[in-house]
């Protein structure tokens, strides 16, 4: 995943999963093969004769020994607080796994990352909740005035989620933790954003954003113009500054979430950015 530039060193605060972080930490660009020399190199740094135990690891079939947690630590040059972090990311799926109440490590680990506000997807996640509704239902659950009433909301998003998609998605959203119950059984929202996997091949991240241009399309044709603002640009530019012009955006958002994204919001908006080339370079295909 591309969230994180190639000149910044990832943190393990952004992550949702340990296994993402290493990832990215530990190869290039984050693209993980687990037949790739690089693994071989890693294992012997570890203190390992083959790569077989890391491999485990980071496909989801093993959790990291102690041992493993400590080596890593020491090669990632992790501070003592994002050792912390790494070792109750460890801890909270052992205690998945074991089937117990995760609530203690998950409040220890927002005491070491108070200011984290965003919850990084991997994949398999995001593919559950890829379709574009999933995410405005999140929003509209903590705007003013929600009602949890199927009927009621399938008026509000403008009758383009039927009620029996609007339970799913909501089904969905609490599985992930996106979507909780408070003392009193009230549906809210995690007030975390979420941040999913990017500029990687997967049908779930084209269907997620083909939907969403879509809903920017009949904004063009159904809503006024005072409820929208469609802009474009076209322009030459060398494709080595690519990577920069990416970067930029997405930093732009960052920004843009930033100064306009609000509790007290009663309207759900979508901003949808889109950076792509006009021209091909090989004419001989």
């Amino acid at each position: 995943m591309e969230l994180l530039t190639k000149d910044i060193k990832p943190s393990i605060f952004e992550f949702g999963d340990y296994r993402e972080f290493l990832k990215a930490a530990c190869f290039p660009n984050g693209k993980y093969n687990h037949t790739s020399g690089t693994l071989s190199i890693w294992a012997k740094k570890l203190g390992y004769k083959s790569p077989s135990s890391l491999t485990m690891v980071l496909n989801g079939d093993r959790v990291p020994s102690r041992d493993m947690i400590n080596s890593l630590g020491k090669e990632l040059k992790l501070t003592s607080k994002e050792r912390q972090y790494l070792d109750l990311q460890v801890d909270l799926e052992r205690t998945k796994r074991k089937g117990k109440d995760p609530s203690d490590v998950l409040k220890r680990m927002s005491v070491l990352a108070p200011g984290k506000n965003s919850i990084q997807l991997n994949l398999n996640q995001f593919s559950l909740i890829s379709k574009w509704y999933f995410y405005v239902i999140k929003q509209l659950i903590n705007s003013p005035g929600f009602i949890e009433d199927y009927d009621w909301m399938f008026k509000r998003l403008d009758r383009k989620v039927t009620p029996s998609q609007i339970r799913y998605a909501i089904d969905a959203l609490q599985e992930l933790g996106l979507v909780t119950r408070d003392a009193e059984g009230k549906l809210i929202s995690s007030e975390k954003g979420v941040i999913s996997p990017n500029d990687i091949p997967s049908s779930a991240l084209k269907n997620h954003h083909t939907g969403m241009m879509e809903r920017a399309v009949e904004s063009l044709r159904d809503k006024p113009v005072e409820e929208r603002q469609i802009t474009s640009l076209t322009y030459r530019m060398n494709p080595q500054d690519l990577e920069k012009a990416k970067d930029r955006v997405f930093k732009f958002i960052q920004e843009f979430n930033e100064e306009f994204s609000t509790d007290s919001g009663s309207e759900v908006f979508q901003l949808n950015a889109q950076l792509f080339s006009h021209t091909k370079k090989d004419l001989s295909q």
